[in-house]
């Protein structure tokens, strides 16, 4: 009598309906309350407001590393993110919904490229819809940072790949590599593993040898193709490249850096120690079960992963989300391989929902609309110079503003005084040279208010008197 496998613990079109109803929610209640106080908000928005108003590439509002001189990177999201705003207004909600526009689609791309490999119906599904619910990517949803549109160009090399286009994982590991230096070493990695794979797997001999030439053959093609558009936006600044990766690498310290060792346990109250304990269980009983005997690719995408933290040697833990998915492949992956699919995405839904739930006890009561509002309305219209937090920006993004730690080659025209805006709750201080430039003017409260946790004050910097 042939022995009857086990029934799925958790039906899995159950757990499809509940994620369905349960991602749109998170997203309604903590869009604009997530990350309330970050500065990478007005940082990155900032650049596509200048560049499509102005024309500039140089970060005027922070000086903050894109001078014009270095500027090789993110004219796709100046050009993108500066459609949306000049569209729909250059608000903060306008670029998160952006950036979470960006991860759904490469969500979808993610599942496509799943189901072209092989894998299920209903695997493909809950790994799309848990994409989106997964706090790297979640936050990366829920920011302005380049990093949602690197996320999008990683996951279109994943599904070229999926389809054996050596072309387009070339191409679009040009593109994450115009996003994002980290988010190219992604893309490549995880194209040319998925190529490797499904070679490997399918030819054996000189068919391999040949299929191993067609791809790498088209590898090459794709990528002239995105270094000719890379060369048609850069063709300027090309001999900056090498000074700005010293530079970058000389802000680390030359200290070992890992956005993973980061992520798990840097974060606040250490909240994604629990998915390392995770990862560390799949390890260990994983390798006693056999189950990496199976999951050879969620294997080598997990090493590429590593390999690829070790490379970037960088202790940003946003860059997590360019390597989550293959952490969440791998989880599912378990959780199927034991009949376990629906209650493995059970348990990571909840997981993850229970830090949302208590973020939105926190924060669900903000009202960032309403702050900015205030603001504009506190400060009169008379062209002086505003300095203030980035959240600031966005109600000041059509004055003279500068983030108060912007340096001294940064200033504007301050003979008539300026504005200054601080808040209690934004964990940014004054900056070195906007604390000497108040001894030499007297401060004026305009305005004080409470509001989002915090407690504001605007003030007007007149020219002492000799």
């Amino acid at each position: 009598m042939k022995k009857r496998r086990p029934e799925e613990s958790v039906p899995v079109r159950y757990v499809v309906w509940a994620l369905c109803l349960l991602v749109p929610v998170v997203y309604y209640f903590l869009h604009l309350n997530y990350r309330f106080n970050n500065i990478d908000d007005a940082w990155s928005f900032a650049w596509a407001y200048q560049w499509w108003v102005h024309g500039i590439m140089e970060d005027i509002v922070f000086l903050g590393g894109t001078e014009v001189d270095l500027s090789n990177f993110a004219m796709l999201y100046r050009v993108l993110y500066g459609l949306i705003g000049s569209t729909f207004g250059w608000t903060k909600s306008s670029a998160h919904l952006t950036s979470t526009g960006l991860v759904v689609g490469a969500s979808i791309l993610w599942a496509v490229a799943l189901k072209n490999l092989g894998f299920k119906t209903g695997f493909c599904l809950v790994f799309g819809l848990l994409f989106l619910l997964v706090e790297p990517i979640f936050g990366a949803a829920n920011q302005a940072r380049v990093d949602a549109l690197a996320i999008f160009w990683i996951a279109a090399a994943v599904w070229m790949a999926s389809r054996r286009s050596g072309p387009g994982v070339g191409f679009f590991t040009v593109l994450a590599f115009e996003s994002h230096p980290a988010g190219a070493v992604h893309a490549g990695g995880f194209g040319l593993a998925i190529l490797g794979y499904y070679i490997f797997k399918r030819f054996q001999g000189r068919e391999r040898l040949t299929a191993l030439i067609k791809a790498s053959l088209g590898v090459i093609v794709g990528t002239v193709a995105g270094g000719l558009l890379y060369f048609a936006l850069y063709h300027n600044t090309l001999g900056h490249l090498a000074h700005t990766f010293a530079r970058a690498r000389r802000m680390e310290g030359f200290r070992l850096q890992n956005y993973f060792y980061s992520y798990f346990f840097l974060s606040h109250y250490r909240l994604h120690i629990p998915e390392l304990l995770l990862l560390l269980f799949i390890g260990v009983y994983g390798y006693r079960t056999g189950f990496f005997r199976r999951a050879r690719l969620e294997t080598v995408l997990l090493g590429i992963a590593v390999l690829a933290s070790v490379i970037i040697s960088r202790a940003n833990f946003n860059y997590a989300a360019f390597a989550y998915p293959v952490i969440l492949l791998l989880f599912l992956s378990f959780g199927a391989y034991f009949k376990k699919l629906g209650l493995m995405a059970i348990g990571l839904a909840i997981f993850f929902t229970l830090q949302y739930s208590w973020i939105y006890w926190l924060q669900g009561n903000y009202d960032f609309p309403e702050q900015t509002r205030r603001l504009r309305m506190a400060v009169d219209d008379d062209g002086l110079p505003i300095f203030g937090t980035a959240n600031d920006w966005f109600a000041f993004y059509d004055r003279e503003f500068r983030h108060y730690s912007v340096p001294r080659r940064g200033l504007p025209d301050i003979g008539r005084g300026f504005y200054l805006v601080r808040n209690s709750a934004d964990p940014h201080p004054l900056g070195r040279f906007v604390r000497r430039l108040l001894r030499h003017y007297t401060l004026i409260r305009v305005d004080r208010f409470e509001i989002n946790g915090g407690e504001i004050t605007v003030d007007k910097a007149v020219v002492v008197e000799s």
